[in-house]
């Protein structure tokens, strides 16, 4: 992957919702297996953060790396973050030998040469990326609890192949997707709903994927996400909203 882009993709690939929700299933049976065990203060966890990425089968760990998960709860509220080491460095040695539980004054981000989603490794594959996408919001939601909820809390907007037709599980889908999409406020041209699904998008020298979800909190709101592929898959991010309802819901 290389730097540069094309307004218009030389090849693009949709997914349909069935792919989406299988993912996100199984990733939120693993994030849900991380407890409130901890203090009220910073603290790594005993979380296998590498099961997350046993969920996409076109992904995988780059050899001779580790990760550590960090959480802290307080109130109700989690948050948690995922942090990525070379195994043999000195810096996960150390940090790796503090018990589970015993409180740090602050996750040691600094001491960690890369994120995890720059220790990924793919086989290039349309789904590859897409599941990179969906993987690096889950790893992000790791130990999320009440105010630090946030992507579980979207719907990933995902019309299938099948469009409105029938009284399948699928047609079903669409069809309140497009209701959904008739009753929101555009401020451009309102979009076809086939539009809306999971699209990722190859040219010479970059590869974007392109998501869109739905949330009722704070207020109903459609954002479009662009995730920008290049040297790794730790995409660089951008959002946009695109759409807006009625008022929604608050922590």
């Amino acid at each position: 992957m290389n730097a540069g882009g094309h307004s218009e993709p030389k090849t693009r690939e949709a997914f349909p919702v069935e792919v989406v929700r299988q993912f996100r299933r199984q990733a939120l049976a693993i994030r849900r297996t991380l407890r409130n065990i901890g203090p009220h203060e910073w603290c790594r966890v005993d979380f296998d953060a590498e099961a997350l990425i046993g969920v996409f089968a076109s992904l995988s760990l780059r050899p001779g790396y580790r990760l550590l998960t960090y959480f802290y709860h307080s109130n109700g509220n989690g948050n948690g973050v995922v942090v990525a080491f070379p195994e043999e460095s000195d810096a996960y040695r150390v940090l790796a030998s503090v018990s589970a539980g015993t409180p740090i004054s602050w996750p040691p981000t600094e001491d960690a040469p890369m994120g995890p989603m720059e220790v990924i490794e793919s086989d290039g594959s349309a789904l590859a990326y897409l599941s990179a996408s969906l993987l690096m919001r889950e790893l992000r939601e790791v130990g999320a609890e009440w105010h630090g909820v946030d992507w579980e809390e979207r719907e990933v907007m995902a019309p299938t192949r099948t469009y409105l037709a029938g009284r399948s599980r699928t047609a079903k889908h669409n069809q309140s997707l497009q209701n959904l999409v008739d009753e929101l406020e555009w401020p451009q041209d309102k979009p076809a709903i086939e539009s809306l699904a999971p699209e990722v998008r190859f040219d010479d020298q970059v590869v974007q994927v392109v998501l869109h979800t739905f949330t009722e909190m704070g207020r109903q709101h459609v954002t479009r996400w662009t995730d920008v592929y290049t040297d790794s898959y730790a995409p660089a991010c951008e959002s946009e909203e695109v759409a807006v309802g009625g008022s929604g819901f608050v922590f």
